[in-house]
């Protein structure tokens, strides 16, 4: 027998029902009587309701995945290296699925457009606090090209 294509109510719901508890779709659509995730996708974006939903029940089933990370590092009476890769392998799907909401929090941008990197001399204070880097490398004061702590040689002109 065929997959459905005829849209009803029963079918959305149960689709959406899925979605909440954190069934992906692909495993919602491999049930008998559902239609194909392709299926699925092109009733959504032929109806801006149902897509809505779709959306709403993503995010309540990546919260129901979230959930189920705590029982899982709470459960004694499992192996500690298998919670773990269980609680990780939740966490590191729901930073790819919902990267804003569950994702490494990394701004790469600046909210002031005229952001230049810093050079050496912002970084030390500028030339005004030549006398403490003098202290601080005393022999960067009598030898300016000498290597310093790292092994990277000092260039006067560098430090403008």
């Amino acid at each position: 027998m065929g997959r459905p294509s005829k849209r009803t109510r029963k079918i959305e719901s149960a689709i959406l029902a899925g979605l909440r508890r954190g069934t992906p779709l692909a495993e919602i659509c491999r049930a008998e009587g559902m239609p194909s995730d392709e299926t699925w996708r092109n009733w959504c974006r032929d109806d801006k309701d149902l897509q809505e939903a779709y959306a709403s029940a993503r995010e309540a089933g990546f919260d129901a995945i979230a959930s189920e990370v705590i029982p899982i590092i709470d459960n004694i009476s499992e192996d500690p290296s298998s919670r773990r890769v269980r609680a990780e392998y939740r966490l590191k799907l729901l930073s790819k699925w919902d990267p804003k909401r569950y994702g490494d929090r990394v701004d790469h941008t600046s909210s002031d457009q005229s952001f230049k990197a810093p050079t050496l001399a912002d970084f030390y204070g500028g030339l005004a606090n030549e006398r403490a880097l003098d202290s601080f490398y005393p022999a960067a004061a009598q030898n300016p090209t000498a290597t310093v702590p790292g092994g990277d040689e000092m260039d006067p002109q560098a430090i403008e």
